[in-house]
């Protein structure tokens, strides 16, 4: 599990910085305005967390690295948590059922909010 969180955060860090670093031409800018429509505030909210976590002030230290391994830091956790938890509250799931399906664990719960992000912004 801890795999499948690393890889979504890695997929969608390569992918904001590869849009951060293109020029904005008015194409670019419709295309994200069409994008900004058609997804919902939650997917929205969620989408500037993962930007905000991979912010070089909450980059992972060498000895965190050393000891966890890929593993986010509890801060980068915290921040992604509430935007993760709204977008699954978004999808029509109650929050009763979501902490029945989760127990309330934070890697549960981000790892189910990863799924819907990729499911609703990938090209069918």
């Amino acid at each position: 599990m801890k795999r499948t969180i690393l890889f979504g955060i890695v997929a969608l860090a390569m992918l904001s910085c590869n849009k951060d670093q293109t020029k904005a031409s008015p194409e670019s800018l419709h295309k994200k305005q069409i994008f900004t429509q058609r997804t919902s505030p939650e997917l929205e909210r969620f989408r500037l967390a993962i930007n905000e976590m991979n912010r070089p002030e909450y980059a992972p230290s060498k000895e965190y690295i050393e000891n966890y391994g890929d593993e986010l830091s509890d801060e980068r956790k915290q921040i992604l948590f509430e935007p993760a938890k709204a977008l699954i509250l978004s999808t029509g799931i109650t929050e009763r059922d979501l902490v029945k399906e989760t127990n309330n664990e934070v890697n549960q719960i981000l790892n189910k909010a990863f799924k819907i992000y990729i499911s609703q912004t990938s090209k069918k």
